[in-house]
């Protein structure tokens, strides 16, 4: 079974400084492992073992973890130009934040390179969210989302805070341009992405000055309709966000690229059962690349994994994680998530 989205891989050209940029931007301050060696899990991806390093992370207040991916052995391959609304592929990743008017205005003079103002979007008479876009390392495009519920006349609670990394709450989702959205709504729902939060239009000019495209653009966000049955209670299920224009070009981000080169590289599932939902999975259209197959980090994560494509060849990554630090899933959410999390919303860490 699958449970939540438990992390997003970015390739990058320096694991070093692209996870400093997330540490004190974003708030992933919590290494949870890093190794360099020969892959040889990705050897029926690649048909070689690629020396790569890895470099795991995650964010004290919550969300699911950011893995960074190096290419060692040979040259990273560079996109040919930033992603547009009408590419196919990982375009966008979705960071929440609490206060976004407080992160925009501590944001000034540093890294984070803010354009524009935010925009409204209204999910329902009681929830609305506010969001901004930017562009990280790699030129990935960062959304930052803040979620309302309530009236949102009434003012609201503003947090102090010393660092941007204590406003934002982690990973939301990731956005991926499609060729077919009611095709890729459906490969979703069987992933557990079944609920249709909302569904927007837009036109270049409300997209701009981030993606430009020529034609009708529509977004639907998905959700879990049974939210996160994880067994880590950081995992609140995740979002993602498709994309689908009408008119423009129709360029996979990934193109004459590889797994782990600068970018987006990979959505990864919380799933028990891997072999069972890779058998599913793929016979019901994806597109096998690694079957089922243990790893082990020694004191970092080690259980089972193994990846597919969407209809659009998006990498996803199943993944059972048996043990973290020498610990179960159970115990390293009692032992270090949770008092991680409840320490950092408190402002202690």
């Amino acid at each position: 079974m699958i449970h939540a989205l438990q992390h997003v891989g970015l390739g990058t050209n320096d694991v070093v400084s692209t996870w400093k940029f997330y540490k004190e931007q974003l708030g992933f301050r919590f290494e949870m492992g890093e190794e360099e060696y020969p892959v040889w899990e990705l050897k029926p991806m690649f048909g070689r073992e690629p020396r790569m390093r890895i470099h795991n992370s995650f964010n004290p207040r919550g969300g699911p973890t950011l893995e960074l991916f190096e290419h060692r052995d040979t040259p990273p391959r560079e996109p040919p130009g930033p992603a547009g609304w009408a590419d196919l592929g990982l375009l966008e990743l979705g960071i929440e934040v609490e206060d976004l008017d407080g992160y925009i205005e501590r944001s000034r003079g540093t890294k984070v390179q803010i354009n524009g103002n935010p925009s409204e979007l209204r999910v329902d008479s009681r929830e609305r969210w506010r969001r901004v876009r930017f562009a990280g390392p790699e030129g990935v495009w960062i959304e930052l989302l803040e979620r309302q519920s309530g009236d949102p006349s009434l003012p609201r609670s503003r947090r102090r805070a010393s660092t941007l990394g204590a406003f934002v709450r982690g990973i939301s989702h990731v956005a991926i341009g499609v060729s077919d959205l009611g095709r890729s709504e459906a490969f979703w729902a069987l992933l557990g992405f079944d609920r249709k939060i909302l569904e927007e239009s837009l036109d270049p000019r409300s997209a701009a000055p981030v993606h430009a495209f020529l034609g009708e653009m529509t977004t639907s966000w998905l959700g879990r309709s049974r939210g996160s049955g994880g067994r880590l209670s950081s995992l609140d299920g995740g979002m993602i966000k498709l994309v689908h224009c009408r008119g423009g070009r129709r360029r996979n981000v990934f193109e004459g690229r590889r797994f782990g080169d600068p970018g987006i590289t990979e959505v990864a599932l919380d799933a028990s059962d891997v072999w069972g939902e890779f058998e599913r999975l793929t016979a019901s259209g994806a597109r096998p690349l690694v079957p089922p197959v243990k790893f082990d980090w020694g004191f970092g994560p080690s259980g089972t994994l193994a990846y597919l494509a969407d209809p659009d060849g998006v990498v996803i990554e199943l993944v059972d994680l048996a043990r973290m630090f020498w610990l179960s899933p159970r115990w390293l959410d009692r032992l270090v998530l949770r008092p991680a999390r409840f320490l950092s919303r408190r402002g202690l860490i």
